[in-house]
């Protein structure tokens, strides 16, 4: 069946937002209100899905204080309400110009996540970004850069990786990735990568591939089933655990 504009627009996330870049003068600058909540951002800063002229950019922001992997639920007992971010993007990696420059907020429905679509941008340009919480918190920087134009003749490096599983993954490729992205040669340096596989795996196994203990645990399931080999989802509520 067709979706409607409507239908979607409905089935976005409470978190989701929609800029586009415009000129900011000093006057226009824009400051979190007095008395933001200090914020942490444990899983960090992501981007993705670029276009010519946009990026999608995401965080988790919450509140200073609360565990990182505590439960949507438990979030929400500890935190009821909204919270404000910051979002900033720049051409500079210092920020000393800023492009885009906007309040967000979150909230528990969405585990305090946040997706931004940040469109204006100009094509095969590197952007720098982060978000602001009160305290003078802040997430790490991240580094963007949007799709060439389609009549854009260029060499693009691809980066892929596939199948992440995260009691067996072995998470130091992607610090791999990064070093060896940062000796190369700027032509031979990663434009984008692409993920092939599984995010997530429907299964935990109990051992890992070489008979030893897991390095990574991941906590039991509201509803799965369990085997002497693994423990596997079979619930909404499962797959959601698991993502999470």
């Amino acid at each position: 069946m067709p979706i409607t504009r409507r239908d979607l627009l409905g089935a976005l996330s409470a978190s989701t937002f929609f800029l586009t870049v415009s000129g900011i003068s000093a006057a226009q600058t824009v400051r979190l209100p007095e008395g933001t909540a200090a914020l942490a951002f444990p899983q960090g800063v992501a981007s993705g899905d670029p276009r010519p002229d946009a990026v999608m950019l995401w965080t988790r922001a919450i509140p200073s204080g609360i565990a990182p992997t505590a439960a949507t639920e438990q979030t929400e007992k500890q935190e009821p309400g909204s919270i404000t971010l910051l979002l900033q993007v720049s051409e500079q990696e210092d920020f000393s110009t800023i492009a885009v420059e906007s309040l967000l907020s979150t909230n528990p429905a969405s585990d305090h996540t946040v997706r931004v679509n940040v469109a204006g941008l100009q094509a095969d340009r590197h952007y720098y970004y982060r978000f602001l919480g009160g305290a003078g918190t802040a997430s790490r920087t991240g580094r963007t850069r949007t799709a060439p134009a389609p009549d854009q003749a260029r060499d693009v490096t691809l980066a892929f990786a596939s199948c992440q599983s995260f009691e067996q993954g072995y998470y130091g490729s992607w610090a791999r990735m990064i070093a060896d992205d940062a000796q190369a040669a700027p032509q031979d340096q990663i434009h984008f990568v692409l993920h092939l596989g599984d995010f997530i795996y429907e299964r935990n196994w109990n051992k890992r591939y070489d008979g030893t203990g897991q390095s990574r645990y991941v906590p039991p399931f509201p509803d799965g089933v369990s085997t002497d080999v693994n423990r596997h989802a079979v619930s909404l509520a499962d797959y959601r655990h698991l993502y999470h």
